[in-house]
């Protein structure tokens, strides 16, 4: 099982959890295959290799199969170490899922060097794909939920995703011991502020009912949650078996089932469980209020990140956010005054997004009680409603579209990608140079002190190094760029 890094896995962007969705798989197939399976998990984030090192692992474990992972931002790197496989182990499928193969489908087999792929929720369709492997069926007839491939006559078979999804009260914990927990406490995690200690990563629900035109469609529409009583059974196991003090939450929309989430908190102080928690996502601003932000506060909550995106009511319209701004700004405000490190995440970008409106977001931003913020510029990735937009309107096919947020060659706004481009280091430079915002984030930052100062001159080195480097480098090539498109 491979977790590959994307190409700019360096400075903001070096940023490394562990890879639960791997983890995931193999628990599940270990509970349904019992005995018949061994896995060995390389996550290139932590342990970098080479091509010739790629060769050696598989050389040394001798795989039957092996299984890629990868998000859209790792594509380019996933068909490189595809290639390097298929030329020196022809004989070892490959199988590639994650957000990318739900995002991307098909399409990613035609370079011949990946064999399936495996879209939407995996563990069903991957426990059914390795029953039919056993059986030595290498076309599946019967439908497998989400795994599409070409059989011998060429022909592509694709069947539906989530044809069958897991219930989540039978999803048995991530395999842990897969992975060594100390090699992601160096890099930075998914929650802005990186905690020192062992921490773990928790998925507790799984769909959305919102229509977001900017997100990936892995899991069905519908919320699905593990019950609390299961969620604080998983965090109980990992704080005795490997001393997890520290979990970040990352659903789609923890908060849905307001009951729910309170009975998380309650069921954490019956067990008497002294944690830490985070949510670097997982939790919709706009429904949450000042009794839910206390508790969640008084059970160990420490930093939860808000999703803004924009403060335009007209983009949030156009990208079916919908939020609610007063809500989400006075949620903002009760969770600082809680104890509740707070972050905003923000887009810039969307189409037809004005200079007004570009800057209505960034004003949000600082007059806000938030005491951190990402501004991230908008990529359209493929399998999204807001790719079919960007096609549509601006003729951006799937290679134009694998980006990631803080480096971007084209633009779907109102504005160039150039200027889009310095309208992100506007926002940053405006909001974390704010000397009343700086008192404030050295006064309730909830961790050491100097990691902040550290993240501050990694920003700085971002905002007046790299991104000035990048502008330059892209003026020299834009002629040709154009020319080539």
């Amino acid at each position: 099982m491979i977790k590959p890094k994307h190409p700019h896995f360096k400075g903001l962007n070096k940023t490394a959890t562990p890879p639960l969705g791997l983890m995931s798989l193999a628990a599940y197939a270990r509970e349904r295959r019992p005995g018949k399976d061994v896995f060995c998990i390389a996550d290139e984030r932590v342990a970098p290799r080479t091509m010739d090192g790629w060769t050696d692992l598989v050389r040394e474990f001798n795989p039957d199969l092996i299984a890629v992972s990868a998000m859209t931002v790792e594509g380019r790197r996933l068909e490189k170490i595809a290639a390097r496989f298929k030329a020196d182990f022809p004989e070892i499928p490959i199988i590639v899922g994650g957000p990318l193969a739900s995002a991307s489908g098909a399409r990613i087999l035609e370079s011949g060097n990946i064999d399936y792929i495996l879209r939407g929720e995996g563990e069903v369709g991957f426990i059914d794909f390795l029953d039919a492997k056993e059986q030595g069926d290498r076309f599946p007839e019967r439908p497998i939920s989400g795994l599409a491939f070409k059989n011998e006559d060429q022909a592509l078979v694709e069947n539906p995703m989530n044809l069958s999804v897991p219930d989540m009260e039978e999803i048995p914990i991530p395999a842990w011991d897969l992975i060594d927990l100390t090699d992601y406490q160096s890099l930075s995690h998914f929650t802005p502020i990186d905690s020192s200690s062992r921490y773990a990563v928790l998925f507790t629900s799984r769909g959305c009912p919102y229509g977001c035109i900017y997100c990936h469609r892995i899991f069905s529409k519908k919320f699905r949650p593990m019950n609390a009583y299961r969620v604080v059974d998983e965090m109980e196991c990992l704080v005795k078996k490997y001393q997890v003090e520290t979990f970040e939450i990352v659903d789609d929309i923890f908060n849905l089932d307001y009951g729910r989430a309170m009975e998380f908190c309650r069921e954490i102080k019956k067990r008497g469980l002294k944690v830490r928690i985070s949510f670097p996502n997982g939790v919709r601003g706009d429904l949450l209020d000042r009794d839910l932000i206390r508790e969640l506060a008084s059970v160990g909550v420490y930093e939860m990140a808000f999703a803004v995106e924009t403060a335009s009511p007209r983009v949030q319209k156009l990208i079916r956010k919908n939020i609610k701004l007063d809500k989400i700004r006075e949620n903002i405000a009760i969770a600082a005054e809680a104890g509740i490190f707070t972050w905003g995440f923000f887009m810039l970008g969307f189409p037809s997004e004005t200079r007004k409106e570009l800057m209505q977001t960034i004003k949000f931003a600082c007059t806000s009680r938030l005491h951190g913020a990402y501004f991230f510029t908008v990529v359209p990735f493929e399998g999204t409603d807001l790719a079919a937009m960007a096609a549509a309107q601006h003729g951006l096919q799937p290679k134009d579209l694998w980006g990631d947020y803080h480096h971007i060659h084209k633009s779907i706004a109102g504005v160039s990608a150039r200027e889009l481009s310095l309208f992100q280091a506007l926002a940053f430079s405006l909001f974390f140079f704010d000397p009343r915002r700086a008192y404030r984030i050295l006064r309730d930052y909830p961790l050491d002190r100097m990691q902040a100062v550290r993240k501050f001159l990694a920003l700085s080195y971002f905002l007046f190094i790299e991104k000035p480097l990048g502008l330059i480098k892209d003026s020299f090539h834009s002629p040709a760029r154009s020319a080539r498109d």
